[in-house]
């Protein structure tokens, strides 16, 4: 089965460690757009699988929040393994 997938994510860091000046900054937000691609084994009463693709990218905030201010694509790879009743 392939999956396709489209969303926003919405962030809100309570406190953001700053590495420069090694102090905690203000609140943040963040907004971004997330897509999802991913392809799915699975039969009734089995073990399934699933390899997923999902790159998040940055509309807006990202320049305040250390671990996503590097870029605005981030790309993130999953392996999912469960049980289908």
């Amino acid at each position: 089965m392939f999956e396709l997938g489209l969303g926003v994510n919405c962030l809100y860091v309570y406190k953001n460690y700053n590495e420069t000046t090694k102090s905690t900054d203000s609140k943040e937000n963040y907004l971004g757009m997330i897509g999802n691609v991913g392809v799915r084994y699975e039969m009734l009463h089995s073990v399934f699988l699933r390899l997923g693709y999902t790159p998040m990218y940055s509309l807006m905030n990202n320049n305040n929040i250390p671990i996503l201010a590097s870029k605005k694509l981030n790309n993130m790879f999953g392996l999912s393994v469960g049980y289908t009743l």
